[in-house]
């Protein structure tokens, strides 16, 4: 227990993570209000899979990016100017749905926006965590910080399942454009132990193309991203809950938002337990964990049940998380500090694009066929690939090495 909380000792940590639940809870809030707006104007699951799917567009040139300017400039301040531009997103939405003007082209370029953003900030917050505690105390931070970003899968659905009936989808994105003020006003005071060592040398694309090469001469890490991404194509429950909500199990924006409550509660779990591992076989849980992931999303394809797939949905969030988070400190810990904002922008664009695709893809499957079908045809592809990527890394004598 001692060694799952030693990142909250740290009072800077302690202070940045609680404004990110605070402000993730937001922003699930309105992720979840927004995919009920959109079925609620559309009645597609298509138009839902083509909203999840556009901020992967600028994902794709932005993130590379992100990850060389984070380890470029100071991390903190590219942080601050993102989190503005994401404040400035969720109010746009606020009044053009407060003021009955919202159609679904305003809520796709919004979303394009707010994919250009996140492009640039996740590098970045993913590597400022280890200027918060250092490397003793980086892997309970990469867990507490999942942790923390999944209580929100609680929090934030859960209240928007409430709000939605009584102030409405505009009052959910106006919370969350108020949430976040308090990272901003957070990170400006916040002090950092353990400064980075910043390596401006050449120019951007030569950096982007530094931390291209690095990777390329690291198969396993590679490979550990592969799997991530792999079970972030079928993790869109953003996407396919709401169709399962009205259409499989008939609920309503409440029923929606226990599911989404359901996700997360998961994903707390799996956070806690990926920050408190102590052991050296961090490897073979991390595939362990992706094999129950998509074992658990078929499982749900197939439920018609609501507290079974209730259910099924927080194995499902657990396991996700538990990959997630040995993948995030595995790369961190084997990668050279001056190369972490590349590196983790890698992981970031795989697994986010990854996300992003699949919801695309999910979504035009139920359009077509039926979402159960389209769901677990997904997890089933997935399984096969986690199974053909996972014997080399376990047979890598590097890696058995390197697990602890």
């Amino acid at each position: 227990m001692t060694h799952l909380f030693s990142a909250l000792h740290n009072r800077e940590f302690r202070r940045y993570w609680a404004a990110q639940m605070l402000s993730q809870s937001g922003a699930w809030m309105q992720t979840t209000a927004q995919s009920w707006l959109v079925y609620r104007l559309t009645g597609s699951a298509l138009a839902l899979g083509a909203t999840w799917f556009l901020p992967l567009l600028p994902v794709i040139p932005l993130t590379l990016l992100g990850g060389a300017l984070a380890d470029r400039m100071p991390r903190r301040r590219l942080i601050i100017l993102t989190q503005s531009g994401l404040l400035l997103q969720a109010l746009l939405l606020t009044l053009l749905t407060a003021l009955g003007l919202i159609q679904v082209w305003h809520i796709m370029v919004l979303e394009f926006f707010l994919g250009a953003l996140g492009a640039l900030d996740v590098p970045a917050r993913q590597s400022l965590l280890l200027e918060m505690v250092g490397p003793a105390d980086l892997p309970g931070a990469v867990g507490l910080n999942a942790a923390a970003f999944n209580a929100a899968r609680v929090i934030g659905p859960a209240l928007a399942g409430i709000l939605i009936a009584r102030v409405g989808e505009a009052g959910c994105f106006g919370i969350n454009a108020a949430s976040f003020s308090i990272v901003i006003v957070t990170l400006i005071f916040l002090r950092l132990p353990f400064p980075a060592t910043l390596d401006r040398r050449g120019s951007l694309g030569g950096s982007v193309l530094a931390g291209v090469t690095y990777l390329r001469g690291q198969p396993d890490l590679l490979r550990m991203i592969g799997i991530l991404s792999l079970c972030s194509l079928v993790f869109a429950p953003y996407v396919v809950v709401p169709v399962f909500a009205r259409d499989v199990l008939h609920v309503d924006a409440t029923g929606l938002g226990l599911l989404m409550a359901a996700v997360g509660v998961g994903a707390v779990v799996g956070g806690l337990l990926a920050a408190g591992y102590q052991g050296t076989r961090r490897l073979a849980w991390l595939i362990g964990a992706s094999l129950v992931f998509g074992l658990g999303q078929i499982a749900f394809a197939l439920s018609s049940a609501f507290a079974l797939s209730a259910l099924l949905l927080a194995v499902g969030g657990a396991a996700f998380v538990v990959s997630q988070s040995l993948t995030n400190s595995l790369l961190q810990l084997h990668t050279p500090g001056e190369l972490r904002g590349r590196v983790l922008s890698f992981y970031a664009l795989l697994s986010i694009g990854s996300g992003r695709l699949g919801g695309l893809l999910i979504g035009a499957g139920a359009s077509v066929w039926s979402a159960p079908l389209a769901l677990a045809v997904g997890a089933a592809l997935c399984l096969l690939g986690i199974c053909a990527l996972s014997p080399p890394m376990l047979l890598s004598r590097s890696n058995r090495d390197g697990q602890g």
